[in-house]
């Protein structure tokens, strides 16, 4: 994606206690990649306090994303963006959202992030009360095409067809 490095951290139980008291407890939903929270402290932790934990962002396989499920994730963000492909041999977290009906699957609904049959599949499979439709919009978004924006010291373009890219990249 398009984060800094620097930003993205490790999951930590202490990390994220100091950030929700200093939101004075507003942090109520969090995107965790399972496969970097060590024993899924993190995850375990933020479920037994009441804060939603959604799967992404990741290349967790499988087996990891069940594991994640059993210690506490009940949603799964961005469902093919951010994460390995599904591969018959290697399922992966798209693998999970479709097999673990109990979870959300969100998933960018712009037509342009995932195929529009994409979308249907991941609405045929968990249905309507469990696929969400999400944007994933900048403050770029309905820029003219061709412009330079940044996000997170990143140099984004706006491309013809309106998608948002780190520069140089397709």
């Amino acid at each position: 994606g398009a984060q800094p490095p620097e930003a993205i951290a490790e999951p930590s139980v202490e990390q994220f206690r100091q950030y929700q008291e200093a939101a004075k407890g507003w942090i109520k939903y969090i995107t965790v990649s399972p496969e970097h929270d060590k024993d899924y402290a993190l995850i375990r932790y933020c479920a037994a306090h009441g804060v939603v934990v959604s799967m992404g962002h990741s290349s967790a396989s499988y087996e990891e994303a069940v594991m994640a499920v059993a210690n506490g994730v009940t949603s799964m963000t961005h469902v093919y963006n951010g994460m390995t492909p599904f591969k018959s041999r290697e399922p992966g977290l798209v693998g999970a959202a479709f097999r673990i009906r109990d979870i959300y699957g969100e998933v960018i609904g712009d037509g342009l992030h995932s195929h529009p049959s994409a979308l249907n599949i991941l609405f045929q499979n968990k249905g309507s009360e469990r696929a969400i439709l999400v944007s994933d919009s900048l403050r770029a978004k309905h820029c003219p095409p061709g412009g330079s924006y940044q996000l997170g010291g990143h140099d984004i373009e706006i491309g013809e067809d309106g998608l948002a890219r780190l520069k140089g990249t397709t």
